[in-house]
């Protein structure tokens, strides 16, 4: 391997910079060695840390926090912790700069908003010491599969509001350099750009590669058709912004001749968890995020409640994220103790609805569409109780046979009363985020009420 002499430079530079990511990056070492015991008492005084500052400084939390039995003559009551109400994006917009602490300014505060998945996105105030830990965090689970700062790696990212490859600007550019990065635009993975890619990808050798799934699936379906062998396979690819289903996971290792690692994160809080080497279950940043499974059915599958620990500007305190996922209750045989997520199972807005309120989760329709050598793309769309829309990508002619099969396999579930559409389009576009949704259910709960 070509010797890394961009490791120690990053590191002083962060250091002479002022920066707390090189102290940050130690105290992560430190919890990553805690027993589980540890890390529950250490996320207890984290939490307390936080809900004294919000109740002190947070107007709306000053509020919601005595109401829940939080706080009470200065006092911090944990156990009282899951009877504050959740946080959702609607109380975000109505709440305001209620939300804000009153010394954000203090913080060195800038504004993200959610990726808007769902609807209109919702603005955040974020600051540096959040920011430091979101990148400490990145950092950490790149060394956690091998990575050290200033190897190579591969950018797969792509959003109307992010920095893109051709307008990202001299700073960005020289931050690329120093770390040994080369970003690609994902919203733009036309057959052109990728033909491109691949070349460059060989030219490179990067050491893993991070991007979407939705642009990994892309680039393996074009290498596959084209019979294109990579001589310089990476170390790992880490995929994120969707479902990571395990037939796909082997599809895109027996193309790209490498691991496939799941990753789970979002805007509003960022990183959340992510597997290590031994690919068990994604391992939960204990040390960055207080994560709670609730209203989990049969099968231990639950939506996912986040409290940031270290974002004090506009604490996210019981955020209602949106996502669900199962627990993992066995510890992980590379030793680290954190808590564990056994998958990342999709949106609550990916689980179709029927009219008795059974949720059927949007795995079974991707399943279906899966591995067809005819459908290039796909999107499922429940519009109401009895319709729902297949939107289809085709490659090459189309198996109307196979659409039948699809027909009759979403009415089994969906029931034989329900109106199945096929759309065949020549595109279907990936989200402002630059995310792709795969399964879609316009049933709001409203609707459902």
């Amino acid at each position: 391997m070509t010797l890394n002499w961009r490791k120690p430079i990053i590191l002083a530079a962060l250091h002479l910079s002022g920066s707390k990511i090189p102290l940050i990056l130690k105290e992560i070492d430190r919890v990553s060695l805690m027993s589980r015991e540890e890390i529950i008492k250490y996320q207890e005084e984290m939490l307390k840390l936080l809900l004294l500052h919000a109740y002190q400084k947070v107007p709306y939390y000053h509020r919601i926090l005595p109401e829940s039995g939080v706080i009470s003559d200065g006092d911090i009551h944990l156990e009282n912790f899951s009877k504050i109400p959740l946080l959702t994006k609607d109380i975000i917009r109505k709440e305001g700069k209620n939300l804000y602490s009153s010394d954000y300014l203090h913080r060195k505060p800038y504004e993200n908003t959610s990726g808007g998945s769902t609807g209109e996105p919702v603005r955040f105030i974020q600051d540096k010491e959040y920011d430091e830990w979101n990148i400490a965090t990145k950092i950490h689970f790149n060394r956690v599969l091998g990575k050290q700062i200033g190897d190579r790696e591969i950018k797969f990212w792509g959003s109307e509001r992010d920095i893109i490859e051709g307008t990202i600007g001299i700073k960005n550019i020289f931050y690329n350099y120093l770390y040994n990065r080369y970003s690609i635009n994902s919203l733009l993975l036309s057959q052109e750009n990728l033909e491109k890619i691949v070349k460059k990808w060989e030219e490179i050798r990067p050491y893993i590669v991070w991007s979407y799934l939705s642009s990994a699936i892309e680039l393996a379906q074009f290498i596959k058709k084209n019979n294109i062998v990579l001589k310089h396979p990476p170390k790992g690819i880490i995929v994120t912004a969707a479902v990571l289903f395990e037939p796909v996971r082997q599809y895109l290792e027996d193309i790209l001749k490498t691991r496939i690692y799941n990753q789970y994160g979002s805007r509003e809080v960022g990183v959340i968890a992510s597997e290590c080497l031994k690919q068990e279950g994604l391992h939960i940043f204990d040390f960055f995020q207080y994560v709670e499974l609730i209203k989990g059915d049969h099968t231990g599958n639950g939506e996912i409640i986040i409290t940031n620990l270290r974002n004090y500007s506009m604490p996210l305190i019981r955020y209602q994220i949106g996502d669900t996922a199962t627990r993992k209750t066995i510890a992980c045989s590379c030793g680290m103790k954190s808590h564990m997520l056994s998958n990342v199972t999709g949106r609550t807005t990916d689980h179709f609805i029927l009219k008795d309120g059974t949720r059927i989760g949007g795995a079974y329709f991707s399943r279906l569409f899966l591995f067809k050598p005819w459908i290039k793309k796909y999107q499922v769309i429940q519009r109401d109780y009895q319709s729902v829309v297949c939107r289809i990508v085709p490659d090459g002619e189309i198996d109307h046979e196979g659409l039948k099969v699809i027909e009759q396999k979403i009415q089994i579930v969906m029931g034989d009363t329900c109106k199945v559409v096929f759309d065949i389009v020549n595109d279907i576009e990936s989200l402002k985020s630059g995310k792709y949704r795969y399964v879609i259910c316009e049933i709001t709960k409203k609707d459902h009420l």
